[in-house]
């Protein structure tokens, strides 16, 4: 009995033994079998600033329109305060790192005009008075009391995302055009598109950051 007793006890462990071994063995190959479909899953495309595009056209889209350094736009932009709201004309001119941001008054009268580059900022205002700095933003809140992203949003008004700063919470249509993110502080999303030099160009686009609210409608793109 006492052998008997030992030689099924040793059959129960090799048993367990191979069993373990089947088990280790089918982990490995599910291991192997996801790591296969994940490979040939298709992967999302990169852009030319380290952004991953979610699809083919929204990468083609970024690399059109991102060299795109040259333009010029006009519209109108409507800024409402927690107990206060305006809307003022706007011509905004960009060549390469310079911006110039003019607004305009409901007769047309410039009321305040924004020049410069990264690191020299000039703000002159129409009763005369002129204020420097090195930071747009920074700049316009002091002596405005309110602000635009004016880097992101020279490239959100192109549909696309600020390589400069993480983008959060992308979104992206159909077609492969920006509808909304998170940068910068700042909540942005693009209403409405419009066509504009042979692409599709951003119309309508609507920007929160704490209790300011930016409504941006351009009307004319160069």
């Amino acid at each position: 009995m006492r052998w008997s007793h030992l030689r099924i006890t040793a059959a129960c462990l090799s048993c367990r033994s191979d069993t373990t071994d089947m088990l280790k063995r089918f982990a490995v190959c599910c291991v192997a079998l996801v790591a296969g479909l994940s490979g040939c899953a298709s992967q999302p495309e990169k852009g030319g600033y380290g952004d991953v595009w979610p699809t083919k056209m929204a990468a083609e889209r970024a690399r059109a329109l991102a060299p795109k350094k040259i333009w010029k736009l006009e519209g109108r932009l409507g800024v409402q305060l927690e107990h206060d709201g305006f809307s003022a004309g706007l011509i905004w001119l960009q060549d390469h790192g310079h911006f110039d941001i003019s607004l305009f008054d409901p007769v047309g009268r410039r009321v305040a005009r924004l020049t410069g580059n990264e690191g020299a900022v000039d703000l002159k205002t129409s009763q005369g008075q002129s204020f420097s700095g090195d930071d747009p933003e920074k700049l316009l809140q002091k002596h405005l009391g309110w602000s635009i992203p004016v880097r992101s949003l020279s490239w959100w008004v192109k549909g696309l995302p600020d390589p400069a700063t993480v983008a959060w919470r992308q979104e992206y249509d159909d077609l492969g055009r920006l509808v909304s993110l998170s940068q910068g502080g700042w909540d942005m999303h693009i209403v409405s598109y419009q066509d504009a030099d042979r692409h599709a160009m951003p119309r309508l686009t609507r920007m929160t950051h704490d209790k300011v609210k930016l409504k941006l409608l351009i009307r004319s793109w160069e």
